[in-house]
C-alpha cells in the first residue's frame, strides 16, 4: 500500500467499494422453495486491525500466510452478507497490508484483479487529495442476473440440453486415473498442492509453436495436461473441467461477483495422435461458440448422467489458465478446499497441481507434475512427435537423462457402484 495511506482511508475505500459492488452486500436466502440474491443497502463493515509494526518481515510474512489461511478457513453464513472478510495489517507506520477472503458466489478471479485495481486507486487519490477515478458500472449484478435468466428461455434450454446430450453422450461417469486411495462415499474437499517453474524452453517457444499451429498457447498447456492423463489412465476418452470468464459484455467487465462458469471439455486422445493433431483436437473440444454459456448446474440437471456416491458430476479432473497479471499466492502444502479430484494451474511461468488428499498422495501429485513438464517440453518443441514417443520425467535411480516411456505404478482407480449419491451438483 501507499506510504501515506492511512487506517482511515483503508477503511474509506472498502465503504466505497461495497457501495460500488451489490455483491460484496449480497445474502442468499430461500424465497419460495427458491434460492435468491438479497442484496443489502448497507452492511456494518468489520474489517480487523492485525498490528505487526516492529516485527521483523520474516514474521510478518509468516503472519500474512496464517491469517490468509484463517480467513479463507471459516465457513460463511451464506444467509448473512457480507460473504467476504477483510484484515488490515499495519507493518509499519503508514505501511499496510490487506488480506481479503471471499466466498466464491460473490467472487471470481477476475473480482479479484478489479477490488485490487480499485482499491489502489482509491487509496492513491487519498494520498494525492483527489477524487478516484473509477470505470462505470452501467449494470448491477443483479440486472446482470435477470437478464442471464431471461435469455436462457424454456426454448433455449431445450435447444442447449439436445446440444450438449449429444456431445456427452455416454460420458465416462469416472475418471480411471489411478488413485492411492479408495474414494469415499461422499466428496470431500480437503487438499494441498505441489508446484514448479515453468521451465524456460516452455516460456521461450510457446508463442511460436501457438502460432504455427494457429491457436492460442494455452491449447498446448491443456493438451499436455490430456496427454498427462491418458498417460497415467490409459484411458481415451478424456473429460477435463475448463473454467470459463463469463465476461464477454463490457458491461460485466469492471464488476465484482461471481460470473465464472464450468465447460465440459471431451476430448478424444486414441489411435496415437502427434501433439499437434492432439491440439488440435483439444481446441475443437474447448472452442463451442456460445454454447458454454449455459449454467453447470442447469447442465447437470438436464443431463442423464448417473450421479455416483462421492464423485464429482460430468467430470472430477480440471484445468485452469491464470491469465497474464494473475498469481497463484504464496505455496502452501495444504489447500483451504479442492473441488476436483486433480486441478492443474499454469500461469506465465508455474504450474501448480491441486489434489483431493484423500484420493491422492504427495509423492504421486509431484511424480504427475515432474511428468506433465517434461509432457510439455517436448510437445511444444516437437510438434509433430507422436503421443506414446513423447518423454516421461525420469525416476529416481534411472540413468542421468533417460527419460523412459512408463506410467505410475498401477493401482486400482476405485471406481465406486453405481447408486444414488448424496453430493449437491456443483
Amino acid at each position: 500500500m501507499h506510504a501515506e495511506v492511512t487506517e482511515t482511508d483503508l477503511r474509506r475505500a472498502f465503504a466505497l467499494l461495497v457501495r460500488r459492488h451489490e455483491a460484496l452486500r449480497t445474502a442468499l436466502r430461500i424465497v419460495d422453495g427458491r434460492l435468491t440474491q438479497y442484496v443489502l443497502p448497507r452492511i456494518d463493515l468489520v474489517l480487523r486491525h492485525v498490528d505487526l509494526t516492529g516485527v521483523d518481515d520474516a514474521q510478518q510474512a509468516d503472519t500474512r500466510r496464517f491469517r490468509a489461511t484463517e480467513l479463507v478457513s471459516r465457513p460463511f453464513d451464506l444467509e448473512r452478507a457480507p460473504l467476504w472478510r477483510a484484515e488490515l495489517l499495519a507493518l509499519g507506520e503508514r505501511e499496510w497490508a490487506v488480506v481479503f477472503a471471499a466466498h466464491h458466489v460473490v467472487y471470481d478471479a477476475a473480482s479479484r484483479f478489479n477490488l485490487h485495481a480499485e482499491l489502489t486507486e482509491i487509496c492513491a487519490a487519498a494520498e494525492q487529495g483527489r477524487e478516484p477515478k473509477l470505470p462505470e458500472l452501467p449494470l448491477s449484478y443483479t440486472g446482470y442476473a435477470r437478464r442471464e435468466r431471461d435469455r436462457l428461455s424454456p426454448r433455449r434450454r431445450t435447444e442447449l440440453a439436445a446440444y450438449w446430450r449429444a456431445r456427452l453422450a455416454r460420458l465416462p461417469p469416472v475418471h480411471r486415473l489411478p488413485l492411492d486411495h479408495p474414494r469415499p462415499a461422499a466428496r470431500t474437499f480437503v487438499g494441498a498442492e505441489v508446484r514448479a517453474g515453468l521451465p524456460p524452453e516452455v516460456t521461450a517457444s510457446l508463442p511460436g509453436s501457438a502460432r504455427r499451429l494457429g491457436t492460442e498457447p494455452v491449447m498446448l498447456c491443456l493438451a499436455a495436461y490430456v496427454a498427462l492423463l491418458h498417460r497415467h489412465s490409459g484411458q481415451e476418452d478424456i473429460v477435463v473441467g475448463l473454467p470459463v470468464t463469463g465476461r464477454r459484455q463490457a458491461d460485466v467487465l469492471p464488476m465484482i461477483g461471481t460470473f465464472v462458469n464450468m465447460l465440459v471439455v471431451r476430448v478424444d486422445a486414441g489411435g496415437a495422435p502427434t501433439f499437434a493433431e492432439l491440439v488440435g483436437r483439444v481446441r475443437s473440444a474447448a472452442h463451442v461458440e456460445d454454447r458454454y454459456d449455459i449454467p453447470f448446474q442447469t447442465l447437470v440437471e438436464l443431463l442423464p448422467v448417473p450421479r455416483l456416491p462421492g464423485v464429482p458430476p460430468l467430470y472430477q479432473l480440471a484445468f485452469n489458465h491464470v491469465p497474464s497479471g494473475g498469481g497463484l499466492g504464496a505455496a502452501s502444502s495444504s489447500s483451504a478446499g479442492c473441488e476436483d479430484d486433480l486441478l492443474l494451474d499454469i500461469t506465465a511461468d508455474t504450474v501448480r497441481i491441486e489434489y483431493n488428499v484423500a484420493l491422492v498422495e504427495k509423492s504421486t501429485a509431484d511424480a504427475l507434475l515432474a511428468d506433465y513438464l517434461a509432457l510439455l517440453v517436448a510437445g511444444v518443441s516437437e510438434v509433430d512427435m507422436p503421443l506414446p514417443r513423447l518423454p516421461a520425467a525420469p525416476r529416481p535411480g534411472d540413468a542421468a537423462g533417460a527419460y523412459p516411456l512408463r506410467r505410475l505404478p498401477r493401482r486400482r482407480s476405485w471406481s465406486p457402484r453405481c447408486g444414488a449419491s448424496s453430493s449437491a451438483p456443483r
